[in-house]
């Protein structure tokens, strides 16, 4: 079977390391306060070694979405670089545990 992409995430805007972990947010928690999930899984939040923590919106990849359009690449709703207190590097992650409410 071959699959094919419907867009893909540069890696200026996205990780630099490998993705440890990911997890879908769970949709009581409003993440993006303009366009509500309505109660589903719309967005997920990724983490890495490279001190990033990344939010995507997967309705932006949606196979309708995306016809007519010739932008296919998939940027983070949000993204948080996290550092040392000390400011001598980067705060790498390995796990995502999110609670549910």
């Amino acid at each position: 079977m071959h699959l094919k992409h419907l867009c893909h995430s540069m890696i200026q805007q996205s990780h630099k390391a490998f993705v440890a972990d990911l997890a879908f947010i769970p949709p009581t928690i409003n993440v993006d306060k303009r366009a509500p999930s309505e109660g589903k899984h719309t967005h997920l939040i990724s983490v890495s070694e490279d001190g990033i923590v990344n939010i995507w919106d997967s309705r932006n990849v949606d196979k309708d979405t995306l016809k007519g359009t010739v932008e296919t690449q998939w940027r983070p709703f949000l993204r948080l670089d996290l550092f040392k207190q000390d400011g001598s590097g980067e705060l790498g992650l390995s796990r995502i545990l999110l609670q549910k409410g």
